[in-house]
């Protein structure tokens, strides 16, 4: 059974580190503006629902003694959430600069990114792994996810939330690049979601805008 999966290890490895298309930083930049923009909002982020979804990584590594030390890395899936979403509120939901009138809350009620393999191990196997060689993909990589964005007036009051669905899903495979695939997926989904939530903002803005220049600034 391992020699089965060794050829199968050895092609996952080599489309993870070669042919390998870099992170689009497209994925982070700000949809276009909407059409009224709402008085400025102060993004923030909910910390308990974001550190459930959202563990920080971390790696053990030998301090030459050999003993292995745990070492946080940066997350990046949490940091592209923040850059996203912030800049979507800042950039195209909001004017960007001025007094708050508010604050916009964003949660996390589903987030995975997930790879499928299972119907193409099966013929991987069977054509001996030839068909990877030639074009077909290894796996597929899947991102889903749901954020919430409650927008808060000058007095703490909840005034409207907001619900955003992303999915995208992408194939891995030796041309057609891995080491971002779980990255770019996530992000898209990210943008994605976050487009959904602009959207129903942008048809609720003249109500919104006029409640918030009623309450006025923070004190």
């Amino acid at each position: 059974m391992q020699k089965t999966y060794l050829p199968f290890l050895i092609l996952v490895a080599f489309s993870l580190f070669s042919c390998r298309p870099g992170f689009d930083l497209a994925l982070l930049q700000a949809p276009p503006q909407q059409a009224e923009l709402l008085p400025r909002l102060e993004f923030q982020m909910d910390a308990e629902s974001f550190q459930t979804l959202y563990p920080d990584p971390f790696v053990e590594e030998d301090d030459g003694s050999g003993v292995f030390q745990i070492r946080p890395i940066p997350n990046t899936k949490l940091q592209d959430v923040k850059t996203i979403a912030s800049r979507t509120l800042d950039q195209s939901i909001c004017v960007p600069t001025g007094p708050f009138y508010g604050s916009a809350l964003l949660k996390v009620s589903n987030a995975s990114v997930n790879n499928r393999a299972q119907g193409l191990l099966l013929v991987s196997v069977a054509s001996a792994f030839i068909l990877n060689l030639v074009g077909m993909p290894i796996m597929k990589s899947e991102a889903i996810l749901e954020l919430e964005l409650e927008i808060y007036d000058a007095n703490g009051e909840r005034l409207k939330s907001y619900i955003g669905q992303g999915f995208e899903k992408q194939w891995v495979g030796v041309y057609y690049g891995g080491g971002e695939t779980h990255r770019r997926v996530h992000a898209a989904a990210v943008q994605e979601a976050m487009q959904d939530i602009q959207k129903q903002i942008g048809g609720d803005a003249s109500t919104l805008k006029e409640v918030f220049l009623k309450v006025g600034t923070r004190q």
